[in-house]
């Protein structure tokens, strides 16, 4: 459809230097075609479908991105509450007995040790945790195998060092 298939009329506009013929369209001339509505139906679907199958892998990513973050906030967590209570320091974990893959672990029957820190936890977990005593400090870990290929990916904390991760390629 081009200009000269709309129906066109004009307004006029008076300015400080005279009128001035503004052109306005009003409608199609003809009948739009009644295959325009599911061709355009068509177009918006498959359109939807295909970014969602470009979006896939960058929503895959972000999903583990975001459970790896899960170790360090965590073991910051944990660094905090050992400081703030020294006298907590127990040897606890690894929780749970293995690394989840399928599904996260629920934290509802966790040991004591690490309610004493105040890692208490009312989500479930994607990570196995540690804390053990080292020399005069601490260690705490966190192991996750999000793709359950048995290479874990491992962070750590210290009561020298931040939370980071040590070992492992991030799934």
């Amino acid at each position: 459809m081009g200009p000269a298939d709309v129906e066109a009329s004009s307004i006029t506009l008076q300015g400080t230097r005279g009128r001035y013929p503004v052109p306005m369209a009003t409608r199609p001339s003809t009948a739009l075609s009644r295959t325009t509505g599911p061709v355009a139906y068509i177009v918006i679907v498959g359109g939807f479908a295909a970014s969602m199958i470009i979006a896939r892998p960058f929503l895959q990513r972000t999903k583990n991105a975001s459970r790896n973050a899960e170790c360090l906030t965590n073991l910051e967590v944990i660094a905090d509450g050992l400081s703030k209570n020294p006298g907590a320091l127990t040897s606890c974990g690894p929780w749970p007995a293995t690394i989840p893959t399928e599904a996260a672990q629920s934290w509802a029957d966790q040991p004591d040790c690490f309610t004493a820190l105040g890692f208490d936890p009312v989500v479930s977990l994607w990570g196995r945790y540690e804390l053990r005593r080292e020399g005069t400090g601490w260690l705490a870990r966190c192991e996750l195998d999000l793709d359950g290929d048995g290479e874990t990916v491992v962070y750590q904390a210290s009561d020298r060092l931040t939370a980071d991760k040590v070992a492992g390629t991030e799934d």
